[in-house]
């Protein structure tokens, strides 16, 4: 449930090719040739998992800017269930 998908670590893979400091929402929708709402999500969902850093929110016409923390989607911990004995003592 908390992992990143696909989707968003390839978006993130691409973006990391290019975004090297400051970038806006513009800038990334004009490499993608994915959907605006898709790239939007992917950003969202990058800035959940601690990856991109929101700069300047969006405002009117102009567009929100955006940072790489340096963090990457492998550097996220994999969650796993707790051992049996932790959820049933006995």
């Amino acid at each position: 449930g908390d992992r990143l998908s696909d989707p968003a670590r390839r978006f993130y893979g691409r973006l990391a090719t290019w975004a090297i400091d400051n970038f806006t929402t513009s800038e990334a929708k004009k490499h993608e040739s994915s959907s605006k709402s898709s790239v939007n999500g992917w950003l969202h969902d990058l800035q959940e998992a601690g990856i991109l850093e929101l700069r300047l929110e969006g405002r009117g016409r102009a567009p929100a800017t955006w940072r790489l923390t340096g963090k990457a989607p492998d550097d996220m911990a994999i969650a796993s269930l707790p051992e049996l004995e932790a959820v049933f003592p006995e």
